[in-house]
This record gives structure tokens, sequence and C-alpha cells, in this order.
């Protein structure tokens, strides 16, 4: 009977549905995995996308290299890894930087990355 009923039930039922993440100019779609930078859709790897979902999510607060290794690659970090750091520099040209120039993904030396919330643009009137 359980089975039948897990066959009954619909599948956007089963998926638990993320309302879409939006910080500055970028929107990621959970559900169907696409990332959206000034309104284009940008095509990024299942491990870039879950890199840039974690520094979305805590945008504006620095992520060791350490975390996000343990988080989006699901390993230990080690000593001359660098796959971090290709996944986040492939983010970083694929995104390009604000309309200031600003970089929207900044190391921080010796601790990790951080994703940087737009700097406040005047608009005179």
């Amino acid at each position: 009977i359980r089975a039948i009923l897990r066959r009954a039930v619909p599948m956007v039922t089963l998926q638990s549905v993320e309302p879409p993440l939006k910080v500055a100019d970028i929107e990621l779609l959970t559900a169907s995995r696409k990332v959206y930078c000034r309104n284009r859709e940008i095509g990024l790897t299942g491990t870039e996308f879950n890199l840039l979902k974690a520094l979305l999510t805590h945008a504006g607060e620095v992520i060791s290299k350490k975390q996000l290794t343990e988080m989006i690659l699901e390993r230990k970090l080690t000593q001359f890894d660098r796959s971090i750091d290709m996944h986040v520099s492939n983010i970083r040209r694929k995104l390009g930087p604000y309309h200031s120039g600003d970089a929207r993904i900044q190391s921080v030396r010796g601790v990790g990355y951080i994703f940087v919330l737009p700097p406040e643009e005047s608009h005179p009137e």
C-alpha cells in the first residue's frame, strides 16, 4: 500500500519547492537549477551551481575554504587542494563584475571567500 501511495503522490509535492534566491542582480532557481545574472541565463556546472548557492545564501559573510570543500565537494580539504579556487575562478569569469567594476566574489586571504553585496550606487536626479 505504501508503494502505491508513493506513486500516487504528485512529484511536485515530493520535491521541496524553494523560492528563488535573489542577491543583487543574480537570481538562482533551485528547482530548475538555473542562474540568471542581469536577466541573462548563465550556464554553470553542478559544482559551480552548488558553490554559488552557498555563497549567495551567506552573502556578506566569509565562508572558509574548508567549509566549502566539505559542503560542496563532500571531502576534507587537503593542503594543496585548489579545486574550490578553480570553481570560484570559473564562477567569477561567468558572472563578471558589478557595473561599478567591483568583484562579486572576493578572496579573504588565509580564510576563504565572501560574496560581496553590491556597492550603493548614487542616482543623480
